[in-house]
C-alpha cells in the first residue's frame, strides 16, 4: 500500500499544473518577446507588426472583440511589478487588443484612444501574451505596439 501512495505522489509532482504554466496552451508568439525591467528606458518601448487572423477573439475571452491569429503576436515579460503600465496599439486601421495575464485572466480593449485600443493599470511581474486584432476575419493591419 505504501508504494502505491509513493507512486501517486510522484505522478502528482511530474504533471505540471495549469496554475504553474497558465500560458502553456498557446503557441509561441509570432512577433517575439519583449522583456522589460522596472524603470525601463526608453519609455515607451515599441514593436511593429501586422495584425491578421481568423480566430474570433471572443473564443479566448467572451468580452474580447475582433479577429486574431491563433498564436499571440508578442509576449511581454515583466521582470518586476509595474504599479501602473499602459499597453497600447496605434494603427491606420481600427484594431483591437487582447492580453492574457500571467494568472490566466484576460484584458481586452477597443477604441480607448480614438480607434486605438489600450489596457492599463497594475501589471505584476510575469509573462503576458498579446494579440492585436482586426474587425474582419482574414483582414490585415500594420500596427505599432507600445508599452
Amino acid at each position: 500500500m505504501r508504494s502505491r501512495w509513493w507512486w501517486l505522489a510522484c505522478l502528482g509532482l511530474a504533471v505540471p499544473s495549469a496554475h504553474a504554466q497558465p500560458n502553456a496552451r498557446f503557441p509561441a508568439p509570432s512577433g517575439g518577446v519583449m522583456t522589460l525591467s522596472p524603470g525601463f528606458l526608453p519609455d515607451p518601448q515599441s514593436a511593429t507588426g501586422t495584425a491578421r487572423g481568423s480566430v474570433d477573439a471572443s473564443t479566448l475571452a467572451p468580452h474580447c472583440t475582433g479577429f486574431v491569429a491563433a498564436a499571440p503576436e508578442r509576449a511581454l515579460v515583466l521582470r518586476g511589478d509595474e504599479p501602473w503600465l499602459r499597453v497600447y496599439v496605434t494603427s491606420p486601421a481600427d484594431t483591437t487588443l487582447v492580453v492574457r495575464r500571467p494568472d490566466g485572466t484576460w484584458l481586452c480593449d477597443d477604441d480607448s484612444y480614438g480607434r486605438h485600443p489600450a489596457v492599463e493599470g497594475s501589471f505584476p511581474a510575469g509573462r503576458y501574451l498579446i494579440w492585436v486584432g482586426t474587425y474582419h476575419a482574414g483582414a490585415s493591419a500594420a500596427y505599432t505596439l507600445s508599452v
